[in-house]
């Protein structure tokens, strides 16, 4: 990934505070952005809705922007990673990019273990990315798999 060559795809978790999404947004500017959302309380569930309507409107009109919700029963990790996998299995040969910012544990875990064994050269694809906005420090840190060697990347 050097500077306009960024993944095309990101995947975030929908979050009460966009903002840890939109700034990787707009920092990299995937073509499309995979939205995973836990729920199971519809007051929440609203409130969520609400926010990530926020922030689609906040984005380009050209980014696909795909809903990926999750049932809170079916939180298992191996049943999250099969979740997400099935969602960008169309991905196969590209480098995604995992923004694991403001998500619940449980899903950014999901993520980082995908993160992970998407790793390059022993999938026969671009190894994928991997970044965290700290919110201290307003510093984004993108790592890389690297044939399986996670390697700090770029630091914003």
């Amino acid at each position: 990934m050097t500077e306009n060559t960024y993944p095309k795809t990101m995947v975030i978790c929908s979050t009460l505070n966009q903002m840890v999404n939109y700034i990787p947004i707009n920092c990299f500017e995937p073509e499309t952005i995979i939205n995973l959302t836990i729920g199971k309380d519809k007051e929440k569930d609203e409130r969520n809705k609400a926010w990530d309507e926020n922030l689609k409107s906040q984005l380009k009109n050209n980014i696909s922007f795909i809903d990926v919700p999750i049932n809170i029963d079916n939180v298992l990790l191996d049943n999250l990673k099969d979740t997400i996998k099935e969602k960008i299995k169309d991905k196969e040969g590209e480098s995604v990019l995992w923004n694991i910012t403001g998500g619940q544990r449980y899903l950014t875990l999901a993520m980082y273990d995908i993160f992970k064994e998407r790793g390059g050269e022993k999938e026969k694809q671009n190894g994928d990315y991997l970044c965290y906005l700290e919110g201290n420090t307003g510093e984004i840190l993108v790592l890389k798999n690297n044939g399986g060697k996670i390697e700090k990347f770029l630091l914003i």
